[in-house]
């Protein structure tokens, strides 16, 4: 090692020691797991599966707020006012439900849904 020291104190380039492990410890090797079959469920991304959510809560929502004296979809809130709903707004309500953060009863927290000065 001293005389390693010595021929790079005097080398012009400079060099670099690098010390490696000569005898690492062997790594023991797993247990190769059984493969499970591949389900139909594995094949569909998570983006269908989302959407086929989206579509369910859709149509509980637009059964819960139907308007047969407005004949469209109105949202009647704490002053029994009815608020028309158009596709937009269903269709933001339904993802909010199937995120989590509303429910048929209560709309998500969005300008539209509150209730305007008149």
């Amino acid at each position: 090692m001293t005389r390693i020291c010595a021929l790079i104190s005097r080398a012009r380039t400079e060099y670099g020691i690098e010390i490696v492990n000569l005898k690492p410890t062997p790594v023991p090797l797993a247990k190769r797991a059984k493969s499970k079959k591949r389900s139909h469920e594995d094949d569909i991304p998570d983006d269908v599966k989302t959407e086929g959510a989206l579509m369910k809560e859709y149509k509980n929502l637009a059964a819960h707020l139907k308007c047969e004296a407005h004949k469209g979809h109105c949202y009647i809130n704490r002053n029994a006012e009815h608020k028309w709903l158009d596709y937009m707004q269903m269709s933001y309500w339904a993802k909010k439900m199937v995120l989590g953060e509303a429910d048929e009863n209560n709309p998500p927290n969005i300008l539209s849904m509150d209730r305007q000065p008149i």
